[in-house]
């Protein structure tokens, strides 16, 4: 693990932040402790995307077979938010 001073740090930060990704860890020095540690961030995976197209057509039909709401939306959260026991 390299340590550098804030200083250095400030100046030749895209290195750092290079290395860093590439999975050396670099301690940034503050008047001679260390302050700050400069990491990878965890990749995060993405699920699989899939490939087939979205089916608006089955979305507007189940619209179609849904009953009408008595109450607005707005009407039905302060409702629930007025009735709730706290």
């Amino acid at each position: 693990m390299d340590r550098v001073t804030v200083s250095d740090a400030a100046t030749h930060l895209e290195e750092l932040v290079s290395r860093a990704e590439a999975g050396e860890d670099v301690e940034i020095v503050l008047n001679g402790r260390v302050a700050a540690r400069l990491t990878a961030a965890p990749r995060r995976l993405l699920p699989p995307v899939d490939s087939q197209p979205f089916d608006w057509a089955a979305v507007e039909a189940t619209s179609r077979r849904m009953s009408r709401q008595k109450e607005s939306a707005g009407d039905f959260f302060r409702r629930l938010r007025d009735e709730a026991a706290y």
